[in-house]
């Protein structure tokens, strides 16, 4: 039966994570509880990179059997597409394993070589966000530096979420009306953005921070927040994309008129938008499916192409003014496979997901290799980043959270590609920046 077929393809990712966070995997990359490195590459961006890449799928499944969340309204879709769906979620349970067994067989943590050095922990991190701040001001001034200015935006940003965290136990007030006068700045300026994961990411990465220390207030209250969040927050980004985005207005205006609308809205609009962002937004399973009916049955696999197009990405523009638009690039595929038509370029954000992009490359191989390829690169970066900035505090927690977050959310190849490398070559100019103000000691 190809439902069965389905849940249990679906079921072998959970089997995976249990893997991971109780079975014989817990206590890797060191052996110390998982929630003492949480944000390795191992535990939580896996967890979220794997959660939106197959457990999603979930949703849509329901809906494709009639249902609007739990309750039967209408009729299943055929059985020849129950098929294509499980066809689709036996490719992402593999890429799944894949991703895993990349980070696994690069997650060789050793002592680091040098260490970051301040008085205080939240008093280094809110320096390191206050210079993270002006960085993103220089390279905004540099001409051809923007994408170095989004990546220390970034940083900033989850430095100040650090520095939250930190603050608590230390108890120092000063340090604390700064650090919160900062986080929510930048979480206004998340609010308004108009994207779901600006918001919803700086809130995780600040409980996975605190729940160590502070467990079960982390587990209730995260969790109803998270709930809560994810039930609104397509309700309100949909209004401030429609205002700001496609209209004329400022960005805190459209936020403020979702706020008010948000507040009029009935349950059951709220109810509608969700259940549309669930089964075809936050679940990419039904473009897959698409992506599977045209290729290789009405074009052949792109081979090398998607991969050539990724190295070609990584060339600077500056350097190399004739260099495509790479946005338009990707978005050929996504119009060639049938996903949207031509008149919604520009509207909705439609580039094909990691597994996608492998299989539309070499087939069920490409959906492996590309996240084994990436489950390998994410653990490098870990590594590297803890080894040059003083374990894991620093070097995870705040550089590779602060630059690679990419790995967190994935994207299409040619995107992934090219923000590893600049954020690699970002963090190799911090590493000489830091040692060069003295921050970073070297470990005798």
């Amino acid at each position: 039966m190809p439902e069965l077929s389905y849940w249990v393809a679906w079921g072998g990712s959970l089997f995976i994570l249990a893997l991971v966070f109780l079975g014989p995997a817990k206590n890797l990359p060191e052996r110390r509880p998982w929630d003492q490195q949480l944000l390795r590459p191992l535990f939580l961006p896996h967890f979220i990179f794997a959660g939106y890449m197959g457990l999603s799928s979930v949703f849509h499944f329901l809906y494709s059997k009639g249902y609007v969340y739990f309750t039967p309204v209408g009729d299943p879709a055929p059985q020849e597409y129950f098929l294509q769906l499980a066809e689709a979620q036996q490719l992402y349970v593999l890429a799944h394993a894949a991703l895993v067994h990349g980070i696994m067989l690069a997650s060789r943590y050793r002592a680091p070589k040098f260490s970051l050095e301040f008085k205080s922990y939240s008093g280094g991190a809110l320096v390191l966000a206050f210079l993270a701040i002006g960085l993103t001001a220089l390279f905004h001034a540099i001409p051809g530096l923007d994408q170095f200015a989004v990546k220390t935006d970034n940083l900033s940003l989850v430095a100040s979420v650090v520095a939250v965290a930190l603050v608590l136990p230390e108890k120092k007030w000063m340090y604390s009306v700064v650090a919160l006068a900062l986080f929510g700045a930048n979480l206004f300026q998340s609010f308004i953005s108009g994207w779901k994961e600006d918001i919803l990411v700086p809130l995780i990465l600040l409980g996975a921070l605190l729940y160590p220390r502070y467990k079960k207030p982390v587990i209730v209250l995260g969790s109803i927040s998270l709930v809560f969040l994810l039930f609104v927050l397509p309700f309100f980004t949909n209004i401030i994309r429609e205002q700001s985005w496609q209209g004329q207005a400022e960005a805190t205006t459209a936020a403020l008129e979702a706020f008010e609308t948000l507040q009029n809205a009935s349950s059951k609009e709220l109810a509608d938008v969700n259940w549309n962002f669930l089964v075809f937004r936050f679940s990419e399973i039904s473009n897959f499916v698409k992506y599977m009916e045209n290729v290789p049955a009405n074009r052949p696999f792109y081979d090398w192409q998607i991969i050539d197009q990724g190295f070609l990405n990584i060339l600077p523009r500056t350097l190399f003014p004739d260099k495509p638009n790479m946005e338009a690039m990707v978005m050929e595929r996504v119009l060639e496979n049938g996903i949207i038509e031509w008149y919604s370029v520009g509207k909705v954000s439609a580039k094909p997901q990691l597994v996608v992009d492998g299989y539309l490359s070499f087939g069920m191989f490409g959906s492996w290799l590309f996240c084994f390829l990436i489950g390998l690169l994410s653990a490098f970066s870990s590594v590297v980043a803890e080894r040059w900035f003083g374990g894991y505090l620093w070097g995870t927690g705040l550089i590779y959270t602060g630059l690679f977050q990419v790995f967190w959310r994935g994207s299409c190849w040619e995107f992934i590609i090219n923000i590893f490398i600049w954020s690699f070559i970002l963090m190799a100019l911090l590493f000489v920046l830091f040692r060069g103000f003295g921050f970073l000691k070297k470990v005798s």
